[in-house]
């Protein structure tokens, strides 16, 4: 009964389609375990926001009684959800993101000339498109639709009207996972939660102390943006009415607005501004810069302690700090293993205060006075990229050892967390890694029903495992090629990938091959320029209009510069807007044409030398 008992949070950590893909293998382990339908609260950051929103969208239609054949929601219900997910996700992740950012030249265009439409809006509309619409049958998925009210959502009212999701979920087998999308504010430095309900920071909400928050204590001083409900009020002051500019813009805010927002990894993607949701003392706007949720919290706890979550699970793929014999000392490399450093240490941190709570709380004299604050959870499950799993006949594991350059499970640590294409063999690994860790550790925790000797449900990540058995080489190689972000046909299928590249320049290199046989011999004399003062004076204005799209401080200027915001709307009215508007199309075009051909051929080169026949 104990397994039964207690508030369940679910954590999916960030790390690009790295996580996602892990993140697969978690869900599929809970369902076998029956557990996935006791989920309360949802935590995702980043990469774990991209599947956790997907995997909400389905469970929404589920409770909803939108799914067909499913009218009355059952545990069995969640394999088939996970099953379509393991199926239709990778085919969306397979189609590209990261280089259909540049697939439309209108939009890359926009991209480069609007300061207030970046990658990372973007990214939303990719998103949105490739895998929220699908679920959700719809064009754009608001934000503040994705609430989910079930059939006999009158049978459990609130007290101050409206439906109870703490009654339904005390009574009902199949919970309401409250999804939490994690992204950090960058003006303060606090988390930035979005919900179904409300968005903003948490506050109070996650106690350190009866008086004060972590946020509150006398080491902070910054301002904390308060939550604001889609209903119009404060979150924590239900007298409080929200004011209708800021209901306004809340209420313009898709889902892939906040999971692109999650998932705006710093230097990569730039921060999601959001105007117009809060003023400082003296009127001024803040303009709300939000970025990727793991330069705070890289596995979306403190949202589980927050909901004073009693039994949590962890999956997390977030990437690990590797140790190096000789370190590089150019300054952008040294600044990215320092950055590299602080991300272990918040990683660190989240798992040491798990533990505090989880353990040291047993130790305290006064555990009883303070569990309602501090010692509230009776059990957690931690799984992350480098752990082992055992080995058995049915289910072999990935052999280590785990923190060695020549281990397979090290290496799958190492694959990059981009949203990159990902391969059949790295999908499927990462997937089965996932779920094999979750079985062994969820064992270990005691949580969940006992497991059965062989898997419950066919998953297609299994068809992994006689590659693993019988062409471990094929597959450690395919995973060491993994961790590059580009080339990676050159590496895999060099002999194809040499032979389109040379195809493909070859009327370049015919042009050039004519033109010296015509010009062999001969002196070319080139003709002699003769520039005023006055052409020096406007070819520098002409350059200078052109970098101003790409320097952040004018990118600033015009988010905050009323009058500078008015005139990038109105570029024909500026010579200078002219030619750079020509310059942009120019390249957004050759940004086309280059993305074109990347995806019709290297893109399905690399699949093909993935699949696992």
């Amino acid at each position: 009964m104990s397994t039964q008992e207690g508030k369940i949070g679910l954590c999916l950590s960030g790390g690009g389609f790295r996580a996602a893909l892990f993140h697969i293998g978690t869900l599929a382990a809970l369902a076998e375990r029956e557990l996935l339908h006791e989920v309360e609260v949802l935590s995702t950051v980043s990469g774990g926001s991209i599947i956790g929103a997907y995997y909400y969208l389905k469970v929404k239609q589920l409770l909803e009684g939108r799914r067909p054949g499913c009218p009355t929601p059952k545990p069995e219900h969640y394999f088939r959800i996970v099953q379509e997910i393991e199926r239709d996700f990778l085919d969306a992740v397979q189609k590209n993101m990261r280089m259909r950012l540049f697939l439309n030249p209108a939009k890359t265009a926009k991209m480069l000339l609007d300061e207030e439409y970046s990658r990372s809006d973007r990214l939303s509309e990719l998103l949105n498109d490739y895998f929220y619409s699908h679920v959700a049958l719809t064009g754009d998925i608001h934000l503040n639709a994705i609430y989910i009210t079930p059939q006999n959502a009158a049978d459990y009212p609130a007290d101050e009207g409206g439906f109870s999701v703490q009654k339904y979920n005390a009574a009902e087998s199949c919970k309401i996972p409250v999804l939490t999308i994690n992204a950090t504010c960058l003006n303060t430095g606090h988390p930035w939660h979005f919900t179904g309900s409300w968005m903003g920071e948490p506050g109070r909400r996650i106690k350190y102390t009866p008086e004060k928050s972590l946020y509150e204590l006398e080491q902070n001083s910054n301002v904390i943006l308060p939550q604001l409900r889609f209903d119009g009020y404060f979150q924590d002051d239900r007298s409080r009415r929200v004011e209708s500019r800021q209901l306004e813009k809340m209420n313009s805010i898709l889902l892939s607005d906040a999971v692109a927002a999650s998932a705006a990894v710093p230097a990569i993607f730039p921060p999601l501004p959001i105007h117009d949701l809060y003023r400082n003392n003296k009127g001024e706007e803040i303009v709300v810069e939000l970025s990727d949720g793991g330069v705070f919290d890289n596995q979306g706890l403190d949202a589980l302690f927050a909901a004073q979550c009693t039994r949590i699970i962890v999956s997390d793929a977030s990437g690990q700090l590797d140790d190096e014999k000789l370190l590089p000392t150019h300054l952008a490399q040294v600044a990215q293993r320092a950055n590299d450093v602080m991300m272990e240490r918040i990683r660190g941190y989240g798992y040491f205060d798990l533990r505090i709570r989880r353990d040291g709380c047993k130790k305290l004299p006064a555990a009883d006075a303070l569990h309602t604050e501090i010692c509230f959870i009776e059990n957690a499950c931690f799984t992350h990229l480098r752990q082992t799993a055992p080995n058995t006949s049915v289910m072999p594991a990935l052999p280590g050892p785990a923190n060695g350059s020549n281990g397979v499970v090290y290496r799958l640590s190492g694959v990059r967390t981009d949203l990159d294409s990902f391969s059949d063999l790295e999908a499927y690994t990462l997937m089965y890694q996932g779920y094999s860790l979750a079985l062994d550790r969820l064992s270990q925790a005691g949580m969940g029903n006992p497991p059965g000797a062989t898997p419950l449900c066919q998953w297609r990540f299994l068809d992994i495992r006689p590659v693993i058995m019988d062409d471990l080489y094929r597959l450690t190689t395919h995973l060491a090629v993994g961790k590059q972000k580009f080339f990676k046909t050159f590496y895999l299928a060099p002999v194809e990938s040499w032979a389109w590249l040379l195809f493909l320049l070859s009327p370049l290199i015919l042009n050039m091959a004519f033109w010296l046989h015509a010009h062999w011999g001969i002196k070319i004399q080139l003709p002699q320029p003769s520039i005023t003062g006055s052409d020096l004076f406007w070819y520098a204005a002409i350059a200078l209009l052109a970098l101003l799209p790409l320097s952040s401080t004018v990118r600033a200027w015009f988010k905050t510069t009323p009058w500078l915001r008015g005139l990038k709307k109105n570029p024909a009215t500026d010579a200078g807007s002219k030619i750079i508007g020509i310059g942009m199309a120019a390249l957004s075009i050759s940004a086309w044409l280059v993305v074109s051909i990347y995806l019709a051929i290297f893109n399905k080169l690399f699949l093909k030398t993935g699949k696992l026949r």
